[in-house]
């Protein structure tokens, strides 16, 4: 039991993070300020971004870190719980933070016309407290 759990923790890295991210840098890029200048170009906004993306590259190294572990014959049980817990953990922040850079309009749901992200972040936004159990 104890090396199944060990292996059922070391999986991911992030990627759901890094989606979500990439979203929202594609709507940082196109979305427009009241003063016609892109979001992306907000230093408050960039800052934001690589925050998230700085996170996502520690889960994606933890993740590998993990993996290498494995790869070596060793258990990574230590290694990949720290990579679990970071992966959910940055997951719901960066939704909640990604989700309120995206303002009002970001509580628009999948699927709706004009919603930001195509709706995405909201999407992940709901769904990522349960990636912590």
């Amino acid at each position: 039991m104890t090396v199944a759990l060990t292996f059922e923790r070391s999986g991911g890295g992030g990627s759901e993070t890094r989606r979500v991210l990439d979203q929202c840098v594609e709507w940082a890029r196109t979305a427009r300020q009241a003063d016609g200048r892109r979001m992306l170009d907000d230093p408050v906004v960039r800052e934001r971004l690589a925050r998230v993306a700085t996170d996502c590259e520690v889960g994606r190294l933890l993740g590998l870190r993990t993996a290498w572990i494995a790869h070596q014959g060793g258990l990574p049980g230590v290694e990949g719980s720290m990579a679990k817990l970071f992966a959910s953990e940055t997951f719901q922040r960066a939704c909640s933070d990604l989700l309120d850079l995206l303002g009002p309009e970001g509580l628009r749901h999948h699927g709706e016309p004009d919603a930001p992200a195509g709706g995405w972040i909201e999407h992940a936004y709901r769904h990522a407290a349960v990636g912590t159990i």
